[in-house]
């Protein structure tokens, strides 16, 4: 789930970062712990048979619970977090087994006066009733990386799984936060899901909070609500029993905090003095599952002021260089797209180059940038709506409790509007965030200051398939008929989202560089040669093979054919400005095992020219759940195939077909001319949202181009 931190006042980085202390490390609470996951009377994890219509599937989760406490210490200034995990699964097939064979388990973590202490325990349960402890001592200890940093991780094998085994493990991870002079903390928000991969015959999940803290949760898509039973100490215990829970697979194109039963829930800790000035928290230890549009201005307004007061030197590169490019000039159009373009100088560009030498992503908070560019239109009477939503993956607007859940975009409402809804180092005005598109949010005069604004709701469009295109061009030559092997010239052009993925992956700060020297003044840095021309040669003489090695990778994504030879990409537009918007990029490489020899002929595979397609497997072609497709797309190709010397081609009628519906399209036709074979192909996907009743419309479109990938015409010899 993407997440977008809101609240920036006094918050202070409270938990350390470093995974370094194993598992079980404190033998004595690792002791109290086991006897309290295992030693318990709950009934639920003695369960050892599994309802009869549930005996069919790969696995049954016989009991689960999770546990969480959120405590203050009545007089050190610390809070404790504690999650208590614990599950029984029984395997009945070698994939369960296969998928519990091994586990990865983060290791504890103190840090000056923090410490996160990290326990686990997991037990096989044979079919006769006896036990087995898998020994802790057994993990092993590697390293990975997390948020950019180097940390410790223990993969656990688990030996002699049986199907009809019982698998019961617990992992417990207990943390202590050192407040220091902080008056409030935000926890993570934490989301579960009550539907899993294997049926459920009975879980639970509780909380239990205490002094001064504070409770955003929401039961979404039919999940039971919690109860409550109020403990001593101003304790509140939340608590929830779920039972017979069928099973989910992983299924394509599905939200699941959209269509399955979700809880979401974050609790908030903040002192008497501090919980009147922080957003979205209602009553201590009393449950808030709504916020009002008044408490969304609030806090957009909080964030709006407090990012303009810390941006001026960014509000300033906007002025100064319209003030040098563009004086006198009264078109509103111009002025705020040059508006745009000069703030992503300044953000990507200008200064970037230190940056990148020194091994720093280019990256820069999206919602910090909207607010600058807001203010800016506002200052210069540039009439825009401020717009706030939630990412269509996580829930409808109605749905909002948490003040990371929210995305911002504008809206300009100059003679020509357009939308700006991304801001990175390729993004161009008139984009609309693909988490926002087909979804109602909220909207608010960009004109007037936030305290001000009357929010309304309104309907965000979803982008023509058209706008985003990707259009895959290819001649073939064949070299060797009896291999298949054929040499290809390539040329992709690609439009709208479908351009950002070969954007990231065969571009970077050096690519577009000379671009905005040539629009904007960039500053040099003093002495820039001295002391980065050597890493500057190195990182150039690297990004040949970088590139080349990327399109490899993406290439092999894309054909399920063998690929060799691939070249560097030559990219001939960086589709990084609004009037030229289209990335194209030419390489060529080598495919193989395109043709299988039928005596004095050949069956060659043309259908595979267009690409791997989407398979609706047969178990899939019935669905329960509504489609969420990644955004309206267009996915054209053109193939040109050289006809090799006395031969012929028959059977090309077959790839002529159609079809299409009010959800999308697949088209295909085939013509010679020449010595050359054309194949034209289209599939179109006209929408970014499929109700589950109309699935089968989109399996039909869909099908239709993965059966055209098994189509071949035969070179007949003349």
């Amino acid at each position: 789930m993407k997440k977008y931190s809101l609240w920036i006042g006094a918050c202070i980085l409270l938990v350390g970062s470093t995974w370094a202390q194993g598992i079980n490390s404190n033998k004595k609470r690792a002791e109290e712990v086991k006897a309290l996951m295992w030693g318990n009377a709950d009934k639920d994890f003695q369960v050892t048979q599994i309802p009869d219509k549930w005996k069919e599937e790969q696995a049954v989760i016989l009991a689960k619970s999770n546990v969480l406490y959120f405590r203050k210490d009545a007089i050190i200034s610390n809070l404790n977090y504690d999650r208590f995990t614990h599950v029984r699964v029984k395997l009945l097939s070698s994939k369960a087994i296969e998928e519990y064979a091994q586990f990865t388990l983060q290791g504890g973590s103190p840090v000056g006066s923090n410490g996160l202490n990290s326990y686990a325990g997991f037990k096989i349960v044979k079919q006769d009733g006896s036990q087995v402890e898998v020994p802790m001592s057994e993990a092993v200890k590697e390293k990975e990386t997390y948020n950019g940093m180097q940390q410790e991780s223990y993969k656990l094998a688990i030996p002699n799984l049986a199907v009809g085994d019982i698998l019961d493990y617990y992992i417990v991870k207990e943390e202590n936060i050192s407040l220091g002079g902080a008056k409030f903390y935000k926890f993570d928000p934490v989301l579960f899901q009550l539907h899993s991969e294997y049926p459920i015959v009975k879980q639970k999940i509780s909380f239990e909070v205490l002094r001064r803290c504070y409770i955003n949760l929401k039961s979404l898509n039919g999940a039971p609500g919690f109860k409550l039973t109020q403990g001593e100490d101003d304790r509140s215990f939340y608590y929830l029993e779920d039972k017979d829970r069928e099973s989910v697979k992983d299924l394509r194109w599905l939200f699941p905090y959209r269509e399955l039963p979700t809880i979401k829930f974050k609790v908030t800790y903040a002192s008497a003095m501090m919980a009147g000035q922080l957003p979205f928290i209602g009553e201590p230890g009393i449950l808030k599952s709504k916020v009002d549009t008044k408490e969304v201005k609030d806090l957009v307004s909080h964030y709006y002021n407090y990012i303009t007061s810390f941006g001026s030197l960014s509000l300033s590169h906007i002025k100064n260089h319209l003030n040098k490019k563009f004086k006198g000039v009264k078109d509103t159009d111009i002025i705020a797209r040059e508006a745009y373009y000069a703030l992503r100088n300044y953000e990507f560009a200008d200064n970037a180059e230190e940056r990148v030498l020194n091994g720093y992503e280019l990256s820069s908070g999206v919602n910090r940038n909207l607010i600058l560019l807001s203010n800016y239109y506002k200052s210069n009477d540039i009439p825009h709506e401020f717009i706030i939503g939630i990412p269509r993956e996580v829930s409808p607007l109605s749905d909002l409790i948490f003040e990371n859940e929210m995305s911002f975009m504008l809206k300009v409402n100059t003679p020509k509007p357009f939308y700006v809804g991304r801001f990175d180092a390729n993004s161009i005005i008139g984009e609309i965030d693909t988490d926002l598109q087909g979804e109602m949010v909220y909207a608010g005069l960009g004109t007037t200051n936030p305290s001000n604004w009357n929010l309304q709701k309104i309907p965000i469009p979803v982008v023509e398939a058209k706008l985003n295109r990707l259009a895959s061009n290819y001649s073939l030559d064949f070299t060797d008929l009896n291999e298949g092997v054929a040499s290809v010239q390539a040329r992709k052009l690609a439009t709208g989202v479908s351009r950002i993925y070969y954007q990231n992956i065969l571009t970077d700060f050096y690519s577009y560089k000379e671009e905005e020297r040539t629009k904007f003044e960039m500053k040099e840095v003093k002495n820039f040669e001295k002391k980065y021309g050597k890493k500057r040669s190195e990182f150039l003489a690297a990004r040949p093979e970088k590139f080349k090695t990327r399109l490899k990778e993406a290439m092999e994504g894309e054909f399920d054919l063998p690929i060799e030879d691939i070249s560097e990409p030559n990219v001939v537009q960086l589709g990084r400005w609004h009037d030229k918007p289209e990335f194209i990029f030419d390489y060529n490489f080598t495919l193989k095992n395109l043709t299988k020899r039928a005596g004095p002929n050949y069956l060659v595979s043309v259908g595979k020219l267009i690409e791997s397609q989407v398979n609706i497997a047969e178990e899939e072609k019935e669905r329960k759940y509504n489609v969420y497709l990644p955004s309206a797309r267009a996915l054209e190709y053109v193939v040109k195939i050289k006809i090799p010397a006395g031969y012929k081609v028959t059977g090309i009628e077959k790839l002529n077909t159609k079809v299409e519906n009010q959800y999308g399209l697949f088209n295909s036709s085939a013509t010679v001319e020449g010595d050359q074979l054309i194949i034209q192909s289209s599939k179109i996907y006209k929408t970014n949202f499929v109700k589950k009743e109309d699935w089968k419309q989109l399996v039909d479109f869909v099908q239709a181009a993965y059966e055209f990938t098994n189509l071949q015409v035969v070179f007949e010899k003349q």
